[in-house]
């Protein structure tokens, strides 16, 4: 056992940055795993702990964690999402970070982290802004105010709930959809 963290740890200080990176993820991805199913064995949630560490759903909330733009970066949802992303990061990233050298890739890596992150906020932002607004100002969508995967979720909820219904988005088809939240 000790060969093997021995190992990972040279590996870790001979890599580049890209690798770094991947281990990085994954053990970020292992620590919280292993948390999740260890604090779920003593019933206790640990959700609180990771909206912390999420992107937050609405911009306001940016000012209570800020850090939570870059600590998102590192957190994935299931094994397919990390697998997918750090074969991802493999492949591209080992040739970005050769052609362009270490400290180019790692401030390419923060800032297009950090790109997405405003991007899908501002978006995701507009879209229950306009939600609310074609709602009659209802106030579903500022009720979502962990992350911005729940409020993407309860807006997708919505939208195709009025859909398969066939029916035109209202206050209360959005009600009617999300009515075990609230």
């Amino acid at each position: 056992m000790n060969t093997i963290i021995n190992e990972l740890k040279e590996n870790f200080r001979r890599g580049n940055i890209a690798i770094q990176l991947i281990y990085i993820n994954v053990g970020v991805f292992i620590v919280s795993t292993l948390a999740t199913v260890i604090l779920q064995l003593f019933n206790i949630n640990i959700s609180a702990f990771f909206q912390w560490l999420e992107l937050p759903a609405w911009p306001q909330r940016f000012l209570t964690q800020p850090w939570s733009i870059l600590s998102y970066m590192f957190l994935h949802a299931d094994v397919w999402h990390i697998l997918f992303n750090m074969y991802s990061l493999f492949i591209f990233g080992c040739v970005l970070e050769h052609v362009w050298g270490g400290k180019k890739f790692l401030l390419f890596y923060l800032v297009t982290g950090i790109g997405a992150a405003l991007i899908h906020s501002g978006v995701m932002y507009l879209e229950a802004i306009s939600l609310q607004n074609s709602l009659e100002a209802g106030n579903i969508a500022t009720n979502i105010k962990s992350n911005i995967r729940e409020l993407e979720g309860a807006l997708n909820k919505v939208i195709a709930f009025a859909k398969i219904n066939k029916k035109e988005l209202t206050l209360d088809i959005a009600k009617e959809a999300l009515k075990e939240r609230y």
